[in-house]
């Protein structure tokens, strides 16, 4: 009785608080889901993305500080996933606007380590370096594993850029471990990433290439097409560097697939004028200049400007190749121009260092001396080491044609002074520092253990002392320990029963999964047995060639098959990619006689929507078989995947001889079809686990003239994600 007043109270109290708080709930979960929707549109649809980032533009004067605070997070995200860095900077100097709650650790967390990011953009390093210091406390005092993965990864990159090869070693290896106790899969790809990038910087090759490899396994398997694009041009990057043309293509087509996917032109445009390079370094001059003029063409006016001045770049090395200096100097002064709107001084670097060539090709060795010592200049100014060497070693060589012999021999020793320095002399002090700090966490760490121990002995004494109370009133409170020892046995009671029904249900969803097992094994003799009638018939005709197109054909869909029928679920992609192989190999086994159609929703595809493997293809047969479709003028087969409530239905349809028709066809004949059967199984399995209502109808398409079938199965609606 006691029990149910003290419900009953909460059971108000809760009511109330509702209440009072349902309103600012409902005022604030809309931009809340749009931030999320959107960042999870990054990963997929950048055009998608966009649009949600307007959305949330327009709704951010109104937003409430926290999410405000997200939101900001959200755009300034979006425009570095696009590559547009005036705009991100833009968003990234709002954050110092907004004044922070003290509270709000994460938002601190989230604007600082973007704050960091644009600090290293800019080529900030030694102040990025100095900022991330009070991030990375921060970080370590919420203990959010994902906050230091990123701290590090920022770090490491900075590092690198200055010259200290084993401090950024060592922090991109710490980036990985936090990655990896983060949980975070999209985290630890690019952390792999970043670490490719610093062994690139650092001018371990072998390496950087195989993390990258490492990084693009990962985003591949997570289906994370914008991770895919970068990591692909990045490889291809690589493979550029060494000259190695022809893997260098296959990867920049490999990005320009997923960029294409993504729906990024900035991020196709800069494939198309890596493709120009590679074609530039094959002699392929011509094809060069038409990628480049193809890369200016497919760039959005909201691009970032670095993306103009890389394209531009590019152009004027194909320009200078051809012996178009005037144009090479034309495009390379674009590009100084575009660089000069993002503040990247080391990328003006290199346009100098091209001009420089090109002056030298003319014969104007002041002017290039001149243009090399501009590149200098900027490099030592933003802290870039590793790319001053060469331009002392080509100011040496330009000082030597112009007879200035001292002056040759001064640059060659700062060549030589710079090779020793960042090859060895940096690294020893920087890995002794970081040790330290490895050593400080980790005696910060038995501090913890240390005091989490003297907590549980306070702990254990202070439950001695209570059994001790305990046995001195035991005498007086017999009564009360009869009723306990009653309640206790009631609560075994009901905890046995508890666990037995759980035990039951899970034996339960054993069975099913393995009768469900059982009949997808089915499905495969039931295919294979039909497509060995398709080859034993051609090789009775003795048509050689369209058996072993045929045979070709059938490998590639039984691979794809065999890949993903010991699955529960695969994805609906993957699901029309065997339906389009298993039709196609049908087209071609009577003669293109019929067609076919697959439509699906987009709603489905953007949710990543699953489907049980070859549940469809049984159907799709019988309308080819029995509905005799090569028989029938304009035979048409048509399936239409589409969300209806919690439910994914499949609509296969066909303009065939009719299910009545097809019976009549069948008598006297040794046939007996499983897929009717196997199918409702499969359903039934799937509702007994899943706890849905899922069903198979099979009608006539036109009632009246009892022509074509019409297919209907309803399946639990199931995505990636959940």
């Amino acid at each position: 009785m006691h029990m149910k007043v003290i419900l009953c109270c909460f059971g108000l109290l809760w009511a109330l608080l509702s209440f009072s708080t349902g309103f600012y709930a409902q005022e604030n979960k809309t931009i809340e889901r749009w931030v999320q929707s959107g960042e999870q549109a990054i990963k997929y649809n950048l055009n998608l993305a966009d649009s949600i980032g307007f959305e949330i533009t327009k709704a951010l004067p109104s937003a409430s500080h926290r999410d405000s605070i997200y939101s900001l997070v959200f755009l300034a995200k979006l425009e570095k996933a696009k590559e547009n860095y005036p705009g991100y900077f833009a968003w990234v100097k709002k954050f110092k606007q907004l004044e922070i709650k003290n509270n709000n650790l994460e938002g601190q967390l989230q604007t600082g380590i973007l704050q960091l990011h644009a600090h290293r953009i800019k080529g900030n390093f030694k102040e990025g370096l100095h900022y991330s210091e009070s991030l990375e406390k921060k970080a370590k005092s919420k203990r959010s594993f994902s906050a230091l993965a990123q701290i590090y990864n920022e770090q490491a990159l900075c590092m690198a850029e200055i010259g200290q090869k084993d401090s950024a070693e060592f922090l991109s290896d710490k980036a990985i471990q936090y990655a990896r106790r983060s949980g975070r899969k999209n985290l630890l790809f690019e952390s792999f990433h970043v670490q490719s990038q610093v062994y690139t910087q650092i001018g371990k090759y072998e390496l950087a290439v195989s993390k990258a490899l490492v990084a693009y396994k990962l985003a591949q398997s997570n289906n994370h097409l914008f991770g895919m694009v970068n990591i692909a041009t990045t490889l291809g990057q690589q493979q550029l560097g060494i000259d190695n043309i022809r893997q260098a293509n296959t990867y920049f087509s490999e990005a320009f697939e997923a960029a294409k996917a993504l729906r990024s032109r900035s991020h196709l445009s800069k494939v198309y004028s890596l493709l120009g390079e590679c074609s530039r370094k094959e002699g392929n001059l011509s094809a060069a200049l038409d990628y480049q003029k193809l890369a200016l063409e497919s760039t959005p006016i909201s691009s970032g400007t670095h993306i103009l001045g890389f394209i531009y770049l590019n152009q004027g090395k194909a320009f200078a190749d051809s012996g178009e200096y005037s144009m090479a100097l034309e495009s390379f002064n674009r590009a100084l121009n575009e660089y000069a709107q993002s503040s990247f001084s080391d990328l003006s670097a290199q346009v100098y260092f091209q001009m420089a060539e090109v002056s030298q090709k003319n014969g104007h060795f002041k002017k290039a001396l001149k243009q090399c010592q501009k590149a200098l200049q900027l490099l030592r100014q933003e802290g870039h080491p590793f790319q001053i060497p060469n331009l002392y070693l080509i100011q040496s060589e330009l000082h030597k044609k112009l007879g200035n012999t001292s002056a040759s021999l001064s640059s060659l020793q700062e060549y030589v002074r710079f090779q020793q320095e960042y090859g060895r002399n940096q690294s020893a002090e920087n890995m002794a520092e970081l040790s330290e700090l490895y050593l400080t966490e980790e005696r910060d760490r038995m501090i913890a253990i240390q005091a989490d121990s003297l907590e549980r002995q306070q702990e254990q004494n202070e439950l001695t002392q209570t059994r001790l109370e305990i046995a001195a009133l035991r005498n007086n409170l017999q009564a009360y320990v009869i009723v306990a020892f009653c309640i206790f046995i009631l609560l075994g009671i009901i905890i046995g029963y508890a666990i037995y029904r759980r035990r039951a249900l899970e034996q339960r969803n054993k069975e099913a999964e393995m009768s469900q097992t059982l009949l997808r094994t089915q499905m495969n003799p039931h295919f294979i047995f039909n497509a060995m009638s398709v080859i034993q018939s051609y090789i009775y005709e003795n048509d050689v060639k369209n058996s072993t197109k045929f045979l070709v054909n059938f490998s590639r869909l039984m691979r794809l098959i065999l890949e993903n029928s010991p699955k529960e679920f695969i994805s609906i992609e993957v699901e029309i990619d065997i339906l389009k192989k298993y039709l196609e190999t049908q087209k071609l086994r009577f003669e293109d006689r019929f067609e076919f159609e697959i439509e699906c929703e987009e709603l489905v595809q953007q949710e990543r929507a699953m489907i049980p493997p070859m549940i469809t293809q049984p159907f799709i047969e019988n309308a080819i078989e029995h509905g005799q479709l090569h028989t029938v003028d304009k035979g048409l087969i048509k399936i239409c995947f589409q969300k209806r409530g919690d439910k994914l239905e499949i609509v296969i349809s066909d303009n065939g001889v009719g299910r009545a028709e097809a019976e009549k066809n069948k008598k006297g004949k040794n046939h007996k079809s499983m897929a009717t059967q196997i199918t409702k199984d499969r359903i039934e399995n799937l509702n007994q686990k899943y706890k849905t209502s899922g069903y198979l109808k099979l009608t006539d398409a036109d009632e009246e003239t009892k022509r074509g079938t019409k297919v209907l199965i309803a399946l639990p609606y199931k995505t990636e994600d959940k």
